[in-house]
């Protein structure tokens, strides 16, 4: 049996270095893949563990430098699922009454399950750290199974290693980390020299992140943070640029005010989540499971139960992508239910028989939909496709700001050597110099490029600064270059007046030329967003939700141009054209709530406070941003049109639910 499981594992493997993406994938994908290749510096918290083994798997002589990196995602992908598969056949052999082949097949069931998830399977195809954070995660569960099974300290102090290189590779692994601490506190405190050296050991790995400054110092095109000072290293580790550039609204009301409430109101939302990304059968068997493993080993239990809880606790209200350990923890449980139901079968002939059509039944519903997503992945190359067509319309030298599509960008032009003339500029660095590299211009004959050497006038501010934006706009008027940008809230706000249309959907600013954008560039940019639509046709969830969300980026910032170009009915008309207000889950709350403020500044109120009625109540009445523009819509209304829509369901029930 286990050369067959060897088998399966190597044929799993063999499948997704065949259908690894030789190209970017859309959220994240394309910044993992700059780090792993230059060594730069991304998002908060660095992720330097992954960037450095990744970097490795870039320096194969062999394909793409994209698919060299998801080869690296393959890897780590098949050694997770053998953790799942390891688990699960320790915690059926210690059943009672279970044949080996049982607990053999049912390991096999496992890895099975693991890859009917498409959340799952996407993070085995494209570069992400979430696999990698799982790995480590089960290594840490294993080594505390070992040490209150031995006591030998040594795995103790290991387990302080690996506890450091899971929180150099994702800072929500140091949940985890503590819950392991606490523990074994209790059998450790016998031999503080093992906790000394387990805490040394793990500032020994925690020295990864020692390669963040270091880098930074060099100047890297790609470094997020701008980590020179042991202030902004500090900054970069926590979540304080996302809180100042992304500040939370807390809201007020009674609903929110109490933390179990909240807590309970995201458990189950998330559920809904989980629910659908495995029904609703996953989550309940693993839940019976749970159970009866807590009866035969209370701490193996407690310490499966912890990693899933805190991983989902870190990532709650987040898409499934990142709850990798979470969905592991549930396959693990669930195939222990069906080995504690097995045991009760005495018959090993009849346990056999039973195991072979639980797993070649799942097999064989589960082929098709498994080689559908993996295929899906690989082809699913629209992003790229958009960014390639955006870089060859720009003109020649010209500045390029961007932000949604930047990494994307900046991947076709270093990596794959594309357009390497133009400069792109990402637009946070303009407005918040002090969280991102500063942009540094030098002029020379003909061309622009960001540099390191050279001083620039940008300045380093704290708070949005857009002084910045108008400098560089002055530094590319001077040198007569064009300066493009995508779309969105802010550029278009100060620049659409002067803007002129690009043949790709662009907007341009020209020296010395005046502005406009006709008939023409609107349908355009409509065909556009037709072609991006037309991708939800992807039958895989995992990849229907991300080229929705895709698509929904360039909706809103088209939208967005639209109510500035034509007024707020024209970007109410946009939108109505691809989510329908009758059919709330046509979009996502953000696009649905943009429509229905476009509709109240298009005098439409009473059909605005309705659709918001149906995203509250869609939402549990949670979303304060709702919340708040039912209240300020409705509170405006004359007092016939409130009379007129208290007849409404979902408005009085709305009205009820907020105390009106």
């Amino acid at each position: 049996m286990k050369q067959l499981f060897y088998l399966i594992v190597f044929t799993i493997w063999a499948l997704l270095v065949f259908l690894a993406p030789d190209s970017t994938y859309w959220r994240d994908g394309a910044e993992f893949i700059l780090t792993a290749f230059y060594l730069d510096i991304i998002h908060p918290a660095g992720f330097p563990l992954y960037s450095q083994l990744a970097n490795l798997f870039s320096l194969l002589p062999l394909g793409p430098i994209a698919w060299r990196v998801s080869l690296f995602s393959n890897c780590v992908f098949v050694l997770l699922l053998a953790c799942v598969c390891f688990f699960t056949y320790y915690l059926t052999s210690t059943l009672k009454g279970l044949s080996t082949f049982s607990r053999t097949a049912l390991s096999i069931l496992a890895v099975i399950i693991t890859l009917l998830l498409p959340s799952l399977v996407k993070q085995a195809l494209i570069p992400e750290a979430y696999t990698l954070n799982a790995l480590l995660t089960f290594i840490l569960v294993w080594s505390y199974i070992r040490f209150i099974k031995t006591g030998d300290f040594r795995i103790y102090i290991f387990s302080g290693f690996i506890a450091a290189m899971s929180i150099a590779n994702h800072v929500s692994a140091a949940l985890p980390a503590l819950l392991f601490f606490i523990l074994t506190f209790n059998a450790a405190r016998k031999k503080p020299q093992a906790i000394l050296a387990a805490l040394i050991f793990g500032m020994g790995g925690l020295l990864t992140y020692t390669y963040i400054p270091i880098r930074a110092k060099a100047s890297p095109s790609l470094n997020s943070g701008y980590v020179s000072t042991a202030e902004k290293l500090i900054d970069f580790l926590s979540d304080k640029r996302d809180r100042l550039l992304r500040p939370a609204r807390t809201s007020t009301t009674q609903a929110r005010s109490n933390l179990l409430t909240a807590l309970m109101s995201d458990f189950t939302t998330d559920l809904r989540k989980i629910a659908a990304e495995s029904s609703l059968f996953l989550p309940l068997l693993a839940a019976a499971g749970l159970l009866l493993l807590g009866f035969a080993d209370l701490r193996i239990a407690g310490a499966l139960c912890g990693v899933a809880f805190l991983n989902w606790l870190f990532f709650k209200r987040w898409d499934p992508d990142p709850w990798v350990t979470l969905f592991s923890v549930l396959v693990i449980l669930s195939c222990y239910l069906a080995g504690y139901g097995l045991s009760v079968v005495k018959n090993y002939k009849l346990q056999s028989i039973l195991s072979i059509v639980f797993a070649v039944g799942f097999l064989g519903v589960c082929f098709n939909p498994i080689v559908l997503g993996v295929s899906s992945v690989k082809n699913y190359k629209i992003p790229a496709q958009i960014a390639e067509y955006d870089l060859s319309a720009a003109d020649f030298n010209s500045v390029f700001v961007s932000e949604a599509c930047w990494f994307i960008y900046k991947y076709i032009r270093d990596i794959e050597g594309y357009r390497d003339d133009i400069v792109l500029v990402y637009q946070p660095s303009l407005l918040f110099p002090r969280f991102f590299r500063r942009t540094l211009l030098h002029r020379r004959p003909a061309l622009f490029y960001d540099s390191h050497a050279h001083s620039t006038a940008i300045s380093d501010s704290a708070e949005a600064d857009l002084e910045n934006l108008a400098r560089l706009v002055n530094f590319t008027s001077a040198g007569q270059n064009s300066f493009a940008f995508e779309p969105n809230s802010l550029l278009n706000k100060y620049f659409r007046p002067v803007a002129q249309q690009n043949p790709s959907g662009l907007l341009e600013l020209y020296y010395g030329k005046a502005g406009f954008a006709d008939a023409e560039y609107l349908r355009r940019t409509s065909v556009r967003l037709k072609l991006l639509h037309s991708s939800f046709a992807y039958t895989w969830p995992a990849l229907r939700a991300d080229a929705r969300n895709f698509f929904e980026i360039q909706l809103i910032n088209q939208a967005d141009l639209r109510s500035r170009l034509n007024g707020p009915q024209a970007a109410a008309s946009l939108i109505k054209q691809f989510c329908s207000p009758d059919d709330i889950n046509t979009c996502s709350t953000a696009v649905m709530n943009n429509l229905a403020v476009y509709l109240k500044q298009a005098g439409e109120h009473l059909q605005a406070v309705k659709l918001l009625a149906r995203l509250l109540l869609h939402a549990g009445g949670h979303k304060s941003s709702l919340r708040r523009n039912f209240i300020q819509f409705y509170t405006r209304l004359s007092a016939s049109e409130k009379k007129n829509l208290q007849r409404n369901r979902e408005v009085s029930s709305v009205i009820k639910l907020l105390g009106l």
